[in-house]
């Protein structure tokens, strides 16, 4: 009897324990009930914390409502039918009020809605907006490409519920060897055309570099040639005072002071006239 009452009352917890879920934060749980009158009426139910129920009557599923991330190898087609691949990914997240519609219309998990729908949104709207554009555009244009088909797949994933954080392409595309080459060839034209942009703007400074030179030299010799023309000037014209300051009292005077310098102080003592006669002057004192 002892054992039969042990072996019920861990029944009895096992049940109990089972009857209980607790709801993480960040989540939004799923009360559904699967079976009775309400089922398939009203059988959703969105729960947190935590949740008792009849584990025999109703499942519990859990819906994280924090951004989720999830990547895509995408391969779509474009304008000319050639193929592009990349790998695309999508930050996604679902609002906690949204979770019990959302489960009513597929009953699925949100993992199992990742392969399912989501996948297909995703798909679809990135070959439509691919379809009208080449892989050269998609290639050369990738962030506006990336924005519209992040628009597109906004736009049907919001009809679903979901809310797009983002929608971006992840390392390099996957392009046509063809459209890849001429890629390559557009890119060594324009680097080259650079280069040559480059070459003639140097070009052009040392032109320009030396043409400065040249003035600075020009003007340099202007300059000194308008001095010495200056200064010529200035001596003629000085000189031409000069000239006009001389007159023959001047000149005579000059001539006297010349003599002065020269005299030595005694008179002479000869005097040579037109006979060549002598004449002695008595120069001293008292005789």
């Amino acid at each position: 009897m002892k054992k039969q009452f042990i072996i019920l009352a861990l029944l009895a917890f096992v049940v109990f324990a089972s009857s209980c879920s607790r709801i993480d934060a960040g989540h939004t749980g799923i009360k559904v009930k699967m079976y009775g009158s309400e089922k398939g009426v009203q059988d959703v139910t969105a729960v947190t914390g935590r949740v008792w129920y009849n584990p025999a009557t109703v499942e519990i599923f859990e819906f994280p409502t924090f951004v989720q991330t999830k990547r895509y190898p995408i391969k779509v087609t474009d304008a000319d039918g050639m193929s592009v691949s990349f790998e695309s990914v999508l930050n996604y997240s679902v609002p906690s009020e949204n979770v019990p519609d959302i489960f009513v219309k597929y009953r699925k998990t949100l993992p199992e809605l990742e392969d399912g729908i989501i996948n297909t949104i995703v798909r679809k709207a990135t070959s439509t907006v691919s379809s009208k554009r080449t892989a050269t555009e998609m290639y050369e244009e990738r962030e506006q490409f990336q924005l519209d088909v992040q628009n597109a797949v906004t736009l049907r994933l919001s009809e679903e519920g979901f809310d797009v954080d983002e929608f971006a392409i992840a390392g390099e595309m996957v392009l046509p060897e063809k459209v890849k080459r001429s890629i390559e060839m557009k890119v060594e034209a324009t680097q080259a055309a650079l280069r040559k942009q480059q070459e003639l703007a140097q070009t052009q400074a040392d032109a320009a570099k030396q043409v400065a030179q040249a003035e600075g030299q020009a003007k340099s010799s202007i300059a000194l040639a308008e001095g010495r023309f200056k200064v010529a000037e200035l001596d003629a014209k000085s000189n031409k005072e000069l000239a006009r300051s001389i007159t023959s009292a001047l000149i005579q005077y000059k001539q006297l002071e010349v003599q002065e310098r020269k005299w030595d102080g005694k008179y002479p003592t000869t005097l040579v006239g037109d006979k060549a006669a002598t004449i002695l002057l008595n120069t001293g004192k008292g005789n």
